[in-house]
């Protein structure tokens, strides 16, 4: 503990006593927001009325309901969103007892006993958790759990809960469609494949292993030099250097042997990041065989075309629907497939939002024969915006020219309202944690500065100076305290007042910060005493430095105005105490302590001077 103040008065002047001083000495924490705040500074502002006026607007904003507890049970800090999530009753909040609320709120949950486990493993574990709470009644909440550390020390945890039941009925609505979609991607006949940059295998999707050279489980983790010969893996791994060079899809034709037979391929390869590849291959030998008897069979799949699930159209170049299939007119907003092809004369004008989009799916097309997922915004009969996916291709006739354009649309609406919903969220969140480190940040530096000089206050000081300390002892460093405080300060409130006599204290203040190295460490130590740790420096070294502070203060000279008793010239009696030769024996207390001795010997011996306390004698000299 830190020594006590004497009770004497050493400089003629009165030093602040009771609980005003007390209140000078007290800095409020923050409670339950961050990992690195103390229990200590968190129960004092939990306490204050400094927290209501701080967290007044972030309480009545906050969508989250979050609570603080410490390691014995006790409720530290609750906002008024968690009551209302977990509907508390008044008097359980009251009691401050975690134990009450738990019994209380474990009745609401689909699995108690999950969560009483859960609870009791996190009150023993500097850890942040993050999971999900499942209520009985349906309701969802997301819980975001940190541990309230001083130092190394668990002090307790802060719980955030936030209600996530509208946005889990929105991702079970996209896992429905979401499931959809794997039940179309599962009834392709495309070999879909991921390639990285060395020519590995990484996936391989379901759609057709009859069409690969071998089983899936064996492809996986190979290189395409160990699956085909050096020629044709060297032509695979240059497409695909020049795909992920270029970012443009890139489309090949190549023959493969599976099972002893000849198997041509048409593949897309896609750059999905900057190190893999997407390869989407199709088997095209059919149509090598015979293109112009596929042509003239369309017609056998008109079907097809009329009960597919998703939107199918034909259109030329020129910006004109050739065929569009009934799903394609719903998504529209068109009655039949007829009214949609007299509806729309121009693509370009009437089908996307943006015309930009139009010209950039085709010069997609021409560069690659092809388009996939392409997204765009579109617009409806009645006036309507809609997300629309495209994948579409060139057709071109036997002389090489574009016979027309033929792809299907999805509506993608919903799912991009639900990606944006999110974002928003999550701006939300990202911005709340911000300003709740911000505030956090702002209070800590406030726990430990003094709030008229700026310097650090009594309490911060001796933590550090007791860390400066230790380490002085293991490295056999020395280590100095110098204090001081001004000749007849309670003089110079009596005839300046105690506005003036405050603006005196912050400029020495100033002044003693000015004389020391950026390593020292100068506080107020209460009143109008100071204290300084000069760390690696002995008694000598330290002299000179008190006695610049001394001078620089001894210049300033105050005038009195409308006192007899004319200028009032400002001195410093200072004090200086080196650790101990045997440092074992001492504590940071102790020096402090002789300090303070040294400093009450140049009171005692006239004032303004300095005097170094001689360990030898147990004496200042």
């Amino acid at each position: 503990m830190p020594p006590k103040k004497r009770s004497a008065n050493k400089s003629g002047a009165e030093k602040p006593q009771g609980p005003a001083a007390a209140d000078n000495r007290r800095q409020p924490g923050f409670p339950g927001v961050n990992t690195g705040a103390s229990a200590d500074c968190l129960e004092t502002l939990a306490r204050s009325e400094e927290r209501s006026l701080l967290f007044q607007g972030i309480l009545r904003s906050t969508s989250d309901g979050i609570l603080a507890v410490n390691r014995e049970n006790k409720v530290l800090f609750a906002n008024e969103r968690f009551i209302e999530m977990w509907k508390i009753p008044p008097e359980i909040m009251a009691s401050r007892d975690d134990t009450l609320l738990l019994q209380f709120v474990i009745d609401q949950l689909s699995t108690p006993r999950d969560f009483i486990q859960k609870v009791g493993e996190l009150y023993n574990l500097a850890e942040e958790s993050f999971d999900t709470l499942n209520f009985k009644d349906g309701r969802v909440f997301e819980r975001l759990s940190r541990p309230m550390l001083q130092g190394m020390e668990l002090q307790g945890r802060v719980w955030s809960f936030r209600d996530m039941t509208g946005r889990r009925q929105i991702e079970d609505a996209l896992a429905a469609s979401e499931a959809e979609l794997r039940a179309l991607f599962a009834s392709m006949h495309d070999v879909v494949l991921v390639i990285d940059r060395q020519g590995i295998y990484r996936k391989i999707a379901p759609t057709n292993p009859g069409l690969l050279v071998k089983p899936p489980g064996e492809l996986l983790g190979m290189n395409l030099g160990d699956v085909f010969p050096a020629e044709k893996a060297g032509t695979f791994l240059d497409v695909m250097q020049q795909v992920m060079a270029t970012k443009r899809n890139r489309q090949i034709e190549y023959e493969l042997i599976i099972d002893g037979r000849t198997v041509w391929f048409q593949a897309t390869i896609s750059p999905l990041d900057a190190d893999s590849t997407l390869w989407v291959a199709h088997d095209i030998t059919n149509r090598k065989q015979a293109e112009e008897a596929l042509r003239t069979a369309e017609s056998k799949y008109h079907s097809i075309f009329e009960n597919a699930t998703v939107g199918i159209y034909q259109s030329t170049p020129q910006g004109s629907f050739l065929s569009v299939n009934p799903v394609m007119a719903r998504i529209f907003g068109f009655e039949t497939p007829e009214d949609m092809l007299h509806g729309i004369a121009s693509i370009e004008n009437q089908y996307y939002l943006d015309p930009a989009d139009r010209h950039r799916f085709q010069q997609l097309l021409m560069e690659e024969g092809e388009v996939r997922e392409f997204i765009s915004r579109n617009k409806r009969k009645d006036g309507g915006i809609i997300w629309v996916q495209e994948n579409a291709r060139l057709v071109r006739g036997t002389d090489g020219g574009i016979l027309h354009y033929e792809g299907f649309v999805t509506d993608i609406t919903g799912r991009k309202q639900a990606e944006e919903e999110l974002r928003q969220a999550k701006d939300r969140v990202e911005t709340a944690n911000l300003d709740l480190q911000r505030s956090l940040e702002r209070e800590i530096h406030l726990s430990c500065t003094d709030g008229l000089t700026g310097l650090y206050n009594h309490r911060h000081f001796f933590e550090l100076a007791a860390r400066e300390f230790h380490t002085s002892v293991r490295h056999q460093n020395p280590l100095c305290i110098l204090m001081f405080d001004m000749d007849d300060f309670k003089r110079v409130n009596d005839t300046l007042g105690h506005t003036l006599g405050d603006k005196l204290l912050t400029m020495v203040a100033q002044s003693a910060v000015a004389q020391v190295r950026a390593s020292d460490v100068v506080a107020r130590y209460g009143g109008d005493e100071f204290i300084i740790l000069l760390p690696h420096a002995n008694a000598q070294q330290a002299l000179p430095v008190a006695e610049r502070i001394r001078a620089s203060i001894a210049g300033m000279q105050l005038n009195a105005a409308g006192s007899d008793e004319g200028a009032i010239n400002i001195t410093l009696s200072i004090g200086i105490a080196e650790m101990g030769h045997e440092p074992g024996e001492e504590n940071i207390e102790r020096v402090i302590q002789h300090a303070d001795t040294a400093l009450y010997e140049a009171k005692r011996s006239g004032r303004n001077r300095t005097v170094v306390f001689n360990p030898d004698e147990e004496q200042a000299i």
